[in-house]
């Protein structure tokens, strides 16, 4: 890499990244780096582990990324033990002819999972021990069952023997840590790090160094700073700088800029319990979005729906649902015009949902119908993955409360149609919007 002086903000916080793992790595007590992260450095951790792939890299270890979901807890090690396998598989062919030898062989699966897996990763380790000082094995699997049979499963393998070149990293975050009985049951094996990189620091030091000048440039930088600003709370922070990006933006007349620098701003004002102030600045967005619209802009339809979308979010938090399901069922039809079946649903559901709020469940009933029609407009795998399993709660929710038979088996009948009949698993939170 280059001189420090010459590294860009993120080429920095790789380094730090860096510096912390080979601290860590040097203590042969401890065999588990687990980083306590906030969300916007999960994505710097992803880039210094891709980062080790790359012949850049400073550091002398294999890591490898297992991404099997967590199930069962007493098969989860054969699982790993196969991943890592067919992980090998991939590249064997390509490390012979790299001059590498290539002819490792996986040890048959053991008596026990953990015991299964630890093995073969030390036989991994055996095989290639002067090609690297550690096995990183980093355990980031893809779902997770049941995060207390995780946490055991992780203290099961933290606290047996493992090989001397195996090290274990897990990631785990600051705001909702999954794993804090890990590191208190295991002190001398877990080493907890918050790596505290301050992205929205390096977002600003990435556009100040920017080579340019002109509106462009100084409209990106107060973005960002506006940006940074809501994610931290600092309202006077962020009035200032959207108040100087949308002077831009005016005397520009980029319309679409505008309207982004409206939501941000109104995204920090629901964020600070200003919900009016915030409604005023989501009209602001919507009008830039007619603006863009009427010069024909093919963003400006979808840019009308988003603030449509964020003004009734805004009336919720002023408890006037009413007003708001008026919005949303006006965002519901302009989103069926623009064909797009999501959003009208997503729309209609929350229609339904402000309708009995206000105790008008005929108009709950029939928004809540609407959105089902909309789901009828969409993939299999797009309704598996939308908010439809709370419609369906929501009108069986309603139909339960009025006895009434025919509309409970309707309801039943169209999710079972739709989803599947497991659909009531989808439900989570008692099924209320979020």
């Amino acid at each position: 890499m280059t001189n420090s002086a010459l590294k860009n903000a993120i080429e920095k916080r790789l380094d730090e990244l860096t510096d912390i793992w080979n601290e860590f790595a040097q203590k042969p007590e401890v065999n588990t780096l687990r980083w306590l992260i906030v969300p916007d450095e999960a994505r710097m951790i992803d880039l210094f582990l891709e980062v080790q792939n790359e012949e850049i890299s400073d550091i002398p270890d294999l890591f490898i990324r297992f991404e099997k979901p967590f199930h069962d807890p007493l098969q989860y090690g054969f699982s790993l033990r196969d991943e890592l396998n067919a992980k090998y598989e991939e590249i064997r062919e390509a490390i012979g002819q790299e001059g590498l030898a290539a002819d490792w062989t996986c040890p048959p699966p053991k008596s026990g999972d953990i015991r299964t897996f630890i093995e073969c990763c030390g036989s991994f380790c055996e095989y290639y021990a002067g090609l690297m000082e550690f096995l990183v094995v980093v355990l980031a699997p893809g779902d997770v069952a049941e995060v207390a049979a995780w946490e055991q499963w992780l203290l099961n393998i933290v606290s047996a023997e493992l090989p001397p070149q195996m090290k274990i990293m897990v990631i785990d975050t600051v705001d909702a840590p999954a794993l804090e009985r890990l590191a208190e049951e295991a002190p001398d094996r877990v080493e907890s790090v918050p790596p505290e990189l301050d992205m929205p620091g390096a977002m600003e030091e990435l556009v100040r160094d920017a080579p340019g000048n002109g509106p462009g440039f100084t409209f990106r930088r107060m973005f960002v700073t506006l940006t940074n600003a809501a994610a931290a709370g600092d309202l006077k922070k962020s009035q200032r700088a959207a108040d100087s990006a949308l002077a831009i933006a005016v005397k520009e007349k980029w319309h679409q800029m505008q309207v982004v620098i409206h939501m941000a701003l109104g995204g920090a004002l629901v964020g600070a319990g200003k919900n009016d102030d915030a409604l005023d600045t989501y009209r602001r967005a919507e009008q830039a979005a007619h603006e863009a619209e009427a010069e024909d802009d093919p963003a400006g339809p979808k840019l009308v729906l988003q603030s449509k979308m964020a003004q009734a979010g805004a009336l919720i938090g002023l408890s006037r649902h009413g007003d708001a399901a008026l919005l949303y069922e006006n965002a519901a039809v302009m989103a069926e015009s623009q064909e797009d079946p999501l959003m009208a649903l997503e729309n209609w559901r929350m229609a339904a949902y402000c309708h009995k709020e206000t105790k008008d469940f005929d108009k709950s009933w029939i928004c809540g119908s609407s959105a089902l029609s909309a789901a009828d407009q969409m993939e299999a795998d797009m309704r598996a993955n939308s908010t439809l399993p709370y419609v369906g709660q929501g009108l069986l929710r309603i139909a339960e409360g009025g006895n009434d038979t025919g509309r409970i088996e309707f309801v039943t009948r169209r999710m079972e149609e739709l989803i599947g009949p497991d659909w009531q698993d989808a439900v989570i939170n008692g099924g209320q919007p979020s």
